[in-house]
């Protein structure tokens, strides 16, 4: 805290990577460590464009030393499958998670089909997506039918299902 005519306080947030992984199913494991002060990372085997799903060729694991970690890395190539580049991502890029996000199943303007599933009965129709969606994302469809904007969960590609 500062004192003076105006206060202020600063707040930091401190990460310690465990030695050993803390959980069998931790991406911390023994196969990625190098060395006490490095870990291995995914990175871009080459320079990725923006916008289009990263597949296992577009990815590889690299080291760095664990003082450059400023953001989250990942540290499987698994867990990028599929995912979309927010930004170009140079060749040899150790890749952090602004850098991505998941990738998307509904553009906006597409015709979707939605579903409402209650007590065993099945009703379908058709709808407009109001908004861009991904896997699990709550958005806007309009029905044209009823006139109506509902909020569904995108299911898959075109599928939309009103819980």
């Amino acid at each position: 805290t500062c004192k003076g005519n105006s206060k202020w306080t600063m707040y930091f947030s401190v990460f310690d990577t465990p030695k050993e992984p803390t959980h069998p199913n931790s991406t911390l494991d023994s196969k990625h460590k190098t060395d006490s002060n490095k870990l291995k990372v995914v990175a871009a085997s080459k320079q990725i464009r923006r916008g289009i799903p990263l597949i296992k060729d577009d990815l590889n694991l690299i080291s760095i030393p664990k003082t450059k970690f400023n953001t989250a890395h990942f540290t499987s190539i698994d867990m990028l499958i599929g995912m979309e580049p927010s930004q170009v991502i140079p060749r040899g890029t150790a890749i952090t998670s602004n850098m991505v996000k998941p990738q998307t199943l509904v553009k906006r303007g597409e015709k979707v089909t939605i579903i409402l599933e209650k007590s065993g009965l099945s009703v379908r129709n058709e709808g407009e997506a109001l908004e861009n969606g991904a896997y699990r994302q709550k958005i806007n469809v309009f029905i044209p039918d009823t006139k109506q904007t509902i909020k569904g969960v995108v299911q898959s590609p075109g599928l939309i299902k009103i819980q």
